[in-house]
Formats: structure tokens, sequence, C-alpha cells
């Protein structure tokens, strides 16, 4: 063999080499990096919604557990909650005779919510609590809590402001085409009675009325002897649950 020719192969075994090595490092460095700004590869999203679909095809569950969700106007939009009926933002100079302080709590143990009204001697004339499933969402707590405090204040036919200090259940109860079947069932209520209003208060800021709520809906998630309500609950509960129990197989595999 010449050297020429020795020559000619060398030159082309180190061309392929950096060829092949090139293509490696580049597949090496799409992997590394998608998992650095946090984007599976592909092939490895591909399992993992495999995985997912295997369990949801063996999952069982009835149309009834699960929240169904409305759509279009509540009613005609010139029919509507005036805009003074509920506020988001904090006015502290607008009270009621009876101010009711509406509030949730979701922790490990379960999911919570509570109210308690105060007459204008500031003192409690009125405690609720209840449980929800643990797959109900902190939204569905906050809102039922609004929606039992409203059915309250309308056996009192008394000037009532109830505050809240979550900010997207007051937007929920605004919107006229709002899906949450509980925020429409508040504005329902809202439209029949004219003694209250809803309004929104900073959280742990030191106001006594949200501090006892926040007290109590946590109290509520613990307490055996409180009701549990049986609330369909939102279906992006079990996705999170589906994904965590395919999460789950494929970790193990």
């Amino acid at each position: 063999m010449s050297l020429k020719f020795c020559h000619y192969l060398n030159r082309h075994r180190t061309k392929n080499l950096k060829k092949t090595c090139s293509k490696y490092l580049q597949i090496f460095c799409r992997f590394f990096f998608s998992w650095v700004i946090g984007i599976k590869p592909f092939p490895i999203k591909l399992e993992d919604e495999a995985n997912y679909i295997r369990v949801a095809n063996e999952a069982e569950f009835k149309g009834a557990e699960f929240e169904n969700k409305a759509t279009g106007w509540i009613h005609y939009p010139a029919i509507s909650i005036d805009e003074d009926i509920i506020s988001a933002d904090e006015d502290l100079k607008s009270v009621g005779k009876i101010n009711i302080f509406s509030d949730d709590s979701k922790m490990e143990q379960g999911v919570g919510s509570a109210f308690c009204a105060f007459d204008s001697q500031q003192s409690i004339i009125k405690t609720w609590q209840a449980r929800l499933q643990d797959k109900n969402s902190i939204l569905q707590a906050e809102l039922v809590g609004i929606r039992e405090a409203i059915n309250y204040a309308t056996t009192t036919a008394i000037e009532t402001k109830i505050w809240s200090d979550s900010q997207s259940s007051l937007k929920a109860n605004a919107n006229q085409k709002t899906t949450t079947p509980i925020a429409r069932q508040i504005q329902e209520s809202f439209l029949q009675s004219s003694n209250i209003r809803l309004g929104w208060i900073k959280v742990h800021v030191g106001h006594t009325g949200n501090e006892k709520a926040d007290e109590l809906a946590k109290g509520a998630i613990v307490s055996t002897e409180v009701p549990l309500l049986q609330i369909p609950f939102p279906r992006s509960s079990t996705e999170r649950e589906l994904k965590e129990i395919a999460l789950a197989k494929w970790q193990k595999h």
C-alpha cells in the first residue's frame, strides 16, 4: 500500500470520525439543554404521554363526579349585577351593618371552607364551616364560603358586606360568562338580593374577621364534626392525579 493511499484513508477516517462525534455531541447537547431549561426531550415526552394514556384507560370515573362547565351568558347582557355590588378593590370605609368574612384553606389533610359574621358591635353572630373533597380546588372552596355567606345574609334582610381575600373568586363572580357553576349560583343570588355586597380585603395584614375566617377554614379540615360537602371536582385535579401515577410508573421502570 502506497504512502499516499495511507494518507488518503487516514484523512477520510478522521473526517468520518469527526462527523460521527459531532452528531453524538449534538444529540447530547440537545438532551442536556432540554433538561436544563425544563423541556423534556421529545422521546421521553412521548413515553410520558403513552404512560398517561395507559393509566387513563385503566382508571374508572363517574361523570357525576366532575364539574360541568357552564357556557354562554347567565342572563341577557342588559340584566347584570351593578358594579358597586362586587368590587375587587379594597374599600374599608364601605362596610355593612353586618360584615361577613369568607375564607378557604387547602393542605395535605384536605380542603376547608368557612365564614364568620360580625354585627355592628364587632361581635361574632354566626360561623359556618365545611370540608370539601381532597380533589376540590381552592377556588371552589372560596366560592362555597361566599355562597353560604350569601345564603345566611338573605335570611337577615340587613345591609351586609361579604369580604373575601380571593381576587380570582371575585373576578369569577363578576364575570357574566363565567364557566364556574358555583359562581353562577352566586350571581343569581345577587340578582335576587338588594341588601348584599361583596368586596376584597387584603390577606394576613391583621384584619380580625379575615384572620378568624382563616382559622375556621383550617379547623374545618381536621374537624370530625363539620359536614363533608360532595361538590363535583374540576377535571384538572384528575388530570394531575393521572399524570402523577403515570410518572411514578415510568420512574419504576
